[in-house]
């Protein structure tokens, strides 16, 4: 374990009818400075929500809402639809239609989603961070479960700002316990994609694995770090500047 003092891993915020609604601030970073609290929120799917969860975000003040399912997974469920909250769809990864032909064919839909988001879609990594970076009020990103695509961007934000390795995964880790939790739930809600997963996939597919975030990672690190891969995705070196203007306190 690191020796800076770590509230570790972050406790899902008691948001009406979310299971895996997390803030991405209060950890340290090795520098000493601390991920400044109430700034960026990471979630599951935010369709179909209350009237009480719209409230409840709107005391978070929350104005940006970043979308990461794919056309397919917003035409079924819906998403949020509030004044004042923008919304922005960045998708990454391949939508949940590609998995019927990778297990079809023997592929292993969780190591090669994981592989594509920072190869295929990092064009859209680099975009999502972006909205992160120039956001004027508190974000909130979300995929389905925020689990994977949500938690591969926390981990290449926290990873960018300089929080130890070992809380990264922690955190990455967390989602799995939030979600194994609710899964009966999340298969009601959407049953379509829980049919394509095989009944024996099924508490695999509702897990973490830090090999999988390891995949994502693998570019940035064979780029020489968060920085380098940030300039040669965007072309710049202020995104990375920029996402620890706006983040990081002390």
């Amino acid at each position: 374990m690191t020796s800076i003092d770590q509230p570790l891993p972050a406790a899902p915020l008691p948001i009406d009818g979310l299971i895996n609604f997390r803030d991405l601030g209060g950890v340290a970073t090795f520098e000493g400075q601390r991920v400044q609290p109430g700034l960026v929120f990471r979630s599951d799917s935010l369709d179909r929500l209350s009237t009480l969860a719209t409230d409840q975000l709107a005391d978070l003040g929350i104005a940006r809402v970043i979308d990461l399912r794919s056309d397919e997974e917003i035409a079924a469920h819906g998403r949020i639809e509030t004044e004042g909250v923008e919304w922005i769809q960045h998708s990454i990864g391949a939508p949940p239609s590609s998995m019927d032909s990778w297990y079809e064919s023997g592929i292993d839909p969780m190591i090669t989603n994981y592989g594509l988001m920072t190869t295929d879609y990092a064009s859209e990594v680099v975009n999502v961070l972006e909205r992160i970076a120039d956001a004027p009020a508190p974000v909130v990103v979300h995929c389905t479960s925020g689990k994977d695509r949500t938690g591969v961007i926390a981990a290449v934000v926290q990873l960018t700002l300089g929080v130890p390795s070992e809380v990264i995964v922690a955190e990455y880790e967390a989602s799995s316990r939030n979600v194994r939790e609710h899964f009966e739930t999340m298969a009601s809600k959407y049953p379509n994609m829980a049919a394509r997963v095989p009944p024996e996939q099924r508490l695999r597919m509702a897990g973490t694995d830090p090999a999988w975030l390891e995949i994502a990672l693998t570019p940035l690190v064979d780029a020489g770090g968060p920085d380098r891969w940030l300039a040669e995705q965007s072309g710049s070196d202020e995104l990375a500047n920029g996402l620890r203007r706006r983040l990081l306190v002390g």
